[in-house]
């Protein structure tokens, strides 16, 4: 059986109640994935919360979700990553790998020999490794 896709609900879950997705997961959901009303689909809160989830209303705008089971998990790696802040495309495989691996967290450094702080592209990344967790099934 193929793992259930995933989307991203930056709040607790508790179940039994419904709650609406963001504009840019609805828009996942609805047009890249085309699920429907009565598809399965888990809930991440990013702080170990994984909700089984039925879609109750589908559109690429807003979709609404029932959260039918909440379970916790706990955090699988205590490591976090430090590094030199790399060219961009670097920066993005360090991101996704060590995000598929369980890597709790990540830490820029500014060194003499560094590329500028300037262009770390805070939102992209963030998207980056979101992507990663829910690809991978990571919780957090």
């Amino acid at each position: 059986m193929a793992p259930k896709s995933r989307f991203l609900h930056r709040s607790s879950l508790a179940a039994g109640e419904t709650i609406d997705l963001s504009v840019e997961e609805s828009r996942h959901l609805a047009r890249v994935l085309r699920l429907e009303k009565g598809a399965e689909v888990e809930i991440i809160n990013g702080q170990g919360q994984v909700a089984l989830a039925t879609v109750v209303r589908s559109s690429a705008t807003k979709t609404t979700v029932f959260l039918d089971r909440v379970e916790e998990h706990s955090s699988r790696s205590p490591v976090r990553i430090c590094f030199a802040f790399p060219k961009a495309t670097a920066a993005e495989f360090i991101l996704k790998r060590c995000t598929e691996v369980g890597v709790e967290g990540f830490q820029l450094l500014q060194t003499d020999h560094s590329i500028s702080i300037k262009g770390w592209n805070r939102s992209r990344w963030e998207r980056i490794i979101l992507e990663a967790a829910k690809q991978c099934q990571e919780n957090f």
